[in-house]
């Protein structure tokens, strides 16, 4: 995907995305604080150019920013998430590579918020993290929002 169209897609007012950032929030209040505090919480995400999940997820519950790694694999906009000085550690990267180059993950949530049907290399990925996370408990939050992706959803029809 390129940087004009990556650009363009902007979810912060799609009711179906700001939904599923509820329910996360809801999920990590409701489980993760239970046993942990929220300064203590590790998580990393796709924030998207608008970091949506950072303002309407972690924030409202007092996870520190710098306990947040962010997933970016359009430099372009991993350039951006940099600049607006957000304190999270923004990762230019594919989430994919990112795996490969950590033995372990020590994360409490890990939020995968992508659009398109699901696909067999996210089922891997999923499969991957599973098997690196060092906690005995942990959120993952995995939405595919397939209807918004016309484009995707004819590859697999």
């Amino acid at each position: 995907m390129g940087y004009v169209s990556q650009l363009a897609k902007r979810y912060e007012g799609d009711w179906a995305k700001s939904g599923a950032r509820s329910v996360l929030r809801e999920m990590i209040e409701q489980h993760s604080l239970n046993y942990k505090r929220a300064k203590n919480l590790r998580v990393l995400c796709f924030p998207g150019i608008s970091a949506a999940e950072i303002f309407e997820v972690y924030d409202p519950l007092g996870i520190p920013r710098q306990n947040i790694v962010g997933i970016e694999r359009e430099p372009e906009i991993a350039s951006i998430l940099s600049g607006m000085n957000l304190g999270i550690q923004v990762v230019p990267s594919t989430l994919d590579d990112y795996l490969k180059s950590q033995p372990e993950l020590d994360l409490d949530v890990v939020s995968l918020d992508y659009t398109g049907p699901i696909s067999p290399d996210q089922v891997q990925t999923l499969f991957t993290i599973g098997d690196k996370i060092r906690r005995s408990k942990f959120i993952l939050h995995h939405a595919n929002l397939m209807k918004r992706d016309r484009a995707s959803y004819s590859l697999y029809s």
